[in-house]
């Protein structure tokens, strides 16, 4: 489930039937090596095995309820099978009141969650091992260069197979770096979309953008579903969601149908502020000592997210525990901060605990709908973005 992208000398393709199957035909399948987003499940001997990607974007949960394990993408379909319906309060701590969950922990009692680079099995109905592999890159000096080469291979993966790609295109810096690295060598090859309102920026840049450069531009906005219609689709929506977004975002599914019948795949530049720096600035300029020092308080109080008080007193002393702890096992599980600095600290603290926690259920409800990868979140362009210096990512450049 999702999309596989399989790299070498220069070069990268998306993995199809076939390459799955070679690849998970050996007895040690490594997903450290695939770009993409990804839930794999094969059957070893008598053992069920489960993989997820590396940075995490696609993610399992599973639980043992009266008939065996149940496994699921779904947290709200392995609740319902086994009877599961609590809430992990502290796991939800930093969910609720931070910039986003800050542990890989599900927020259902009784359910577990395989995070990034994860890998779960089972046998005979039990939970044999589970584990995570946190994403670590090296922070050696590099050339942009080779940041530069590793997107372009990506986005040449993207068009082989004589397939036309979708680029969602919007007013932000991420989505026209794409469109330059297209329109400089692959035009023709590709066509944009948006969606929205027509007096929203974004709607507005993209559209005049589109429009100079002639290129193939589809704007996607409808009237309102009817309330019955509205009703229905966002209780399935928001059971997905895990608070990540509102429950009114899901207007912005019923346009993905509409583009895989133009098109065989979707990119866009989703998490593209990652390789600028732009995540965790407020942390970068006035936490840095609480950084160093580990305090919790002050930390808590810089990614703090204003959230409506509908909680009892009782409650929000659970969550408000959970977060610190939360906090205090992502802080732990990250290298020392003194060997890789403050700035590569934070975007690498965001790489493990943003993507996933806050990018994973709007890319598997997007992975029901069209094939489809963000170029800027794939670890092999990561890991080259992030060797270029500090000095020269900073400030959006």
């Amino acid at each position: 489930m999702g999309t596989g992208i399989k790299s070498g000398n220069g070069a990268a393709s998306i993995m199809m039937m076939d390459d799955w199957r070679r690849v998970l035909s050996r007895q040690s399948f490594d997903p450290q090596s695939l770009d993409g987003h990804f839930v794999v499940l094969r059957w070893n001997g008598d053992c069920i095995e489960c993989f997820t990607d590396q940075l995490g974007l696609r993610t399992l949960y599973f639980g043992k309820g009266a008939g065996g394990q149940c496994i699921s993408t779904r947290l709200d379909w392995v609740a319902r099978a086994i009877g599961q319906g609590g809430i992990d309060f502290a796991s939800l701590g930093s969910g609720w009141l931070m910039l986003n969950q800050l542990s890989y922990a599900s927020y259902v009692l009784g359910i577990d969650r395989l995070g990034p680079g994860g890998y779960a099995s089972f046998r005979g109905g039990s939970l044999i091992r589970s584990s995570n592999a946190p994403w670590l890159p090296s922070f050696q000096p590099g050339d942009a260069r080779d940041a530069v080469e590793s997107l372009n291979a990506l986005l040449e993966c993207a068009v082989e197979r004589r397939r036309t790609i979708s680029l969602g295109l919007s007013s932000g810096l991420d989505s026209r770096l794409l469109l330059a690295c297209l329109m400089s060598a692959h035009k023709g090859r590709f066509v944009t979309h948006t969606f929205g309102e027509p007096t929203d920026p974004d709607v507005r840049i993209a559209t005049k953008i589109a429009q100079t450069l002639g290129l193939e531009h589809q704007y996607y906005n409808e009237p309102l579903p009817d309330t019955d219609t509205c009703i229905s689709a966002m209780r399935s929506f928001v059971a997905q969601s895990t608070l990540v977004e509102p429950g009114s975002s899901f207007l912005r599914l019923r346009y993905f149908p509409k583009i895989r019948e133009q098109c065989g795949l979707m990119i866009d530049g989703g998490f593209g502020e990652i390789a600028r720096r732009q995540f965790l600035n407020r942390v970068v300029r006035r936490g840095r000592i609480a950084l160093q020092s580990k305090d919790i308080p002050r930390l808590l109080t810089l990614m703090r997210l204003p959230r409506a008080d509908i909680f009892s007193p009782e409650v929000m002393t659970k969550l408000e525990y959970g977060a610190r702890q939360s906090l205090a096992e992502a802080l732990e599980a990250m290298p020392p901060l003194s060997n890789i600095g403050v700035e590569n600290f934070a975007d690498l603290f965001s790489i493990r605990l943003r993507i996933p926690n806050y990018g994973g259920p709007g890319q598997a409800r997007l992975d029901a709908e069209i094939l489809n990868f963000m170029p800027l979140a794939q670890p092999s362009f990561l890991r080259s973005a992030l060797r270029i210096p500090v000095k020269d990512r900073s400030n959006a450049k």
